[in-house]
């Protein structure tokens, strides 16, 4: 349905989807034209980053986000989305959406922008 959507003239972006259709198949049928690529979701950094470079291979556009995380999954998403260059990133700067967090924020987005943090690991100090 979605590919039937896209060839009316109707952009397409697939989030949740991407649980239940596999990418390749989403891509193969041309289904998207986003896939909105959440780490936690599809099982981590590195299945999400494979996802993001096959998904801007086929000329769909990859955008990383969270799942509202605590720190460490958010900072890996900061990671994450600066490993893909030349790509958006939304939805990133949800840890005020949380009551409490592990840690500090090492990688804050203020005006839309986020430094990657430079130090071991996702930056976070235990």
């Amino acid at each position: 349905g979605h590919a039937e959507l896209r060839g009316a003239g109707v952009g397409v972006a697939l989030d949740e989807s991407l649980r239940a259709h596999a990418l390749d198949d989403v891509l193969s049928s041309g289904a998207a034209d986003v896939v909105v690529l959440k780490p936690m979701v599809l099982g981590g950094l590195d299945r999400a980053r494979a996802a993001a470079l096959r998904a801007r291979d086929a000329g769909v556009t990859p955008v990383v986000t969270t799942t509202i995380d605590a720190v460490v999954a958010r900072t890996g998403a900061v990671h994450l989305a600066a490993s893909v260059p030349e790509r958006p990133a939304f939805g990133l700067a949800t840890g005020r959406l949380l009551a409490a967090d592990l840690a500090p924020d090492p990688a804050p987005v203020a005006d839309g922008t986020a430094c990657v943090p430079q130090s071991l690991g996702v930056g976070v100090d235990p």
